[in-house]
């Protein structure tokens, strides 16, 4: 086998249905019995997924179905399935997250061409179920690229990773590289994907590979919390063998392409100090995150314009002692 197709899930046995049958008939289709597998973790599911998965028992494909005596959480349960991959590249998938025919047969395609290449970054278009409807591509208009190892690919891919279905990486070292920096977040496929560009070179791919399902908070079993979980993404940044500058950059691009801190939660002014005081932002985030939001009038409070006012006074005056230009 060269491919395990990972899938976490939780009460979602229609969904799961859907999605087996889908990877079943691709798999069949492309001739690849020997190549894919597909491994499901059960978080303890208290529907009918067991006997759903057991009815693929006669499939063709490889099928491995593994299930917990207790919910976990979402993260643990991403991590426990990683750990019983044994293939050499691994895709994450969402349990309603559904992949375009194609997708699987060429990321085959690239592993074989590119020995280098060490992760592949799907783009994706929202589907809401409740509606039957479509929305637009997380990246319109976008070119496949391929992108060297080093931290441009880290930069370029690292926000994109935050949607875990469709990334396909190496699986060697990341859990356990995961796990010596004592982490513990609801997003460690980013700091997978940041690992492995930084050793690897990165495909993304620019046309629509996946649909993602969108549905309300309420049907999911975790939360957003009171920072738009922007604190959980940071340490993946911050765990990375990178420069403390070049970790700010990370923090920067991100919040350019997904400012979930100003909608993930329902006090914006409480998310945004709690961005500000968290452990996992560099100093040169935490500036970056006061500018933008002052410029964006999002923060109707005072004690954020007086933690701006000390932190601008502080890179004046490393700028007027070094002689040296700061630029954000």
């Amino acid at each position: 086998m060269k491919l395990s197709i990972l899938i976490p899930t939780y009460n979602r046995c229609q969904d799961l249905k859907k999605n087996l049958d889908m990877l079943s008939r691709y798999i069949i289709h492309d001739g690849l019995e020997t190549e894919v597998c597909i491994l499901v973790s059960d978080n303890a599911s208290t529907d009918i997924t067991p006997s759903i998965v057991q009815s693929f028992t006669d499939s063709k494909v490889h099928i491995e179905y593994y299930r917990h005596n207790q919910n976990f959480g979402y993260s643990k349960n991403v991590l426990y399935i990683l750990s019983k991959a044994t293939t050499d590249w691994v895709m994450l998938l969402g349990d309603d997250d559904y992949l375009e025919a194609w997708y699987i047969q060429e990321c085959l395609n690239q592993i074989e061409k590119h020995p280098d290449l060490g992760c592949i970054i799907a783009n994706y278009m929202d589907y809401f179920p409740a509606t039957n409807e479509y929305g637009k591509l997380r990246e319109e208009n976008c070119e496949t690229e391929y992108y060297k190892a080093g931290f441009d690919a880290c930069l370029k891919n690292i926000w994109r990773a935050h949607q875990l279905s469709g990334l396909c990486f190496r699986r060697a070292n990341v859990v356990e590289e995961y796990y010596n920096r004592k982490m513990d977040n609801l997003y460690p496929q980013m700091f997978f994907v940041g690992y492995n560009s930084l050793k690897y070179d990165v495909i993304h791919f620019g046309e629509k590979c996946l649909m993602v399902s969108k549905i309300s908070q309420n049907q999911k079993d975790w939360n957003y919390g009171e920072d738009g979980l922007v604190n959980d993404i940071f340490e993946n940044f911050i765990n990375l063998n990178l420069s403390y500058k070049q970790k700010s950059y990370l923090e920067f691009d991100f919040l350019n392409h997904s400012p979930r801190y100003i909608w993930a939660t329902n006090n914006t002014n409480l998310a945004i100090e709690k961005i500000l005081s968290g452990s996992n932002t560099t100093f040169l985030g935490r500036y970056y995150i006061a500018h933008r939001i002052l410029q964006e009038n999002i923060y109707s409070g005072r004690k954020l314009r007086f933690c701006f006012y000390l932190i601008a006074r502080f890179v004046l005056l490393r700028k007027l002692f070094s002689g040296k230009s700061i630029s954000l």
